[in-house]
């Protein structure tokens, strides 16, 4: 587990609405990243890779502005989609 350092961020906002997408090279299961976003509405994952694993997704979670990551494999590669009033 350790605290990853996103690629690239990209912020979208509409009315009071906020997307920002950040981009990850190497994700582990149990990895944390520190957003920051303390209004975060609705938080998803994509792995962008070709998993091992057949169907294999990325889960994460929210605690005050910190997502935990889920998988079952690690060296993801994950683009992140947090949404956050603003």
């Amino acid at each position: 587990m350790a605290s990853r350092t996103h690629s690239t961020v990209e912020r979208h906002s509409t009315g009071n609405l906020t997307l920002s997408i950040v981009k990850f090279s190497d994700i582990d299961t149990g990895d944390t990243y520190e957003s920051g976003i303390p209004s975060i509405v609705a938080l998803w994952a994509n792995g962008t890779d070709v998993p091992s694993i057949t169907d294999e997704g990325i889960g994460v979670s929210d605690v005050e502005g910190t997502v935990t990551f889920t998988s079952g494999e690690d060296n993801r590669i994950v683009t992140l989609y947090l949404l956050s009033r603003t």
